[in-house]
């Protein structure tokens, strides 16, 4: 949060909510303290009230900030099934409108300076994350599901994160 990358922020919770981390009761007592962070997190990500907490923090982001783009994906298809696209055989502008909106509040933060660090990755580096950030086909996609599923059942057996 202190970098105000609440993309980021979006992903790394998405990942400790995700089941096979999620039903890991044991060692997340194990982590203790550190679990407040996580919760933290989690009020700031949850989707409730419309996103209330996360959209009051972009509000006041006085420096440039990496904003979490499922919430305007959220906003864009809300946006597009609640509104007809016409009314009475015309265009309804207010729909556009409504779009043209969410899309310059996210053009907003690409015109912000990132005070971020540039590094020159070697070509191990790139070659991971080429890897790791390709797009998964459905059964690539179930295969990972399963495998992280079995290794959190290596590291914490069922009747341990059930007792």
């Amino acid at each position: 949060f202190e970098r105000q990358n609440y993309h980021g922020a979006g992903a790394i919770y998405a990942g400790l909510s995700s089941n096979p981390v999620h039903r890991m009761k044991k060692t997340k007592e194990k982590v203790g303290d550190k679990m407040d962070k996580y919760d933290a997190l989690r009020h700031i990500v949850k989707r409730d009230n419309n996103s209330r907490e996360y959209r009051n923090l972009l509000e006041n982001a006085f420096s440039s900030c990496v904003p979490y783009l499922p919430t305007f994906c959220g906003d864009l298809e809300k946006t597009e099934t609640g509104n007809e696209s016409s009314i009475l055989g015309l265009i309804n502008v207010h729909k556009h409108q409504l779009r043209t909106n969410i899309i310059i509040k996210v053009l907003r933060f690409q015109n912000q300076q990132l005070n971020y660090t540039k590094i020159k990755p070697d070509g191990d580096t790139q070659t991971l994350l080429w890897n790791v950030l390709k797009p998964l086909s459905k059964q690539e996609a179930k295969e990972f599901d399963d495998e992280m599923w079995y290794k959190s059942l290596e590291a914490e057996p069922q009747s341990q994160s059930t007792e």
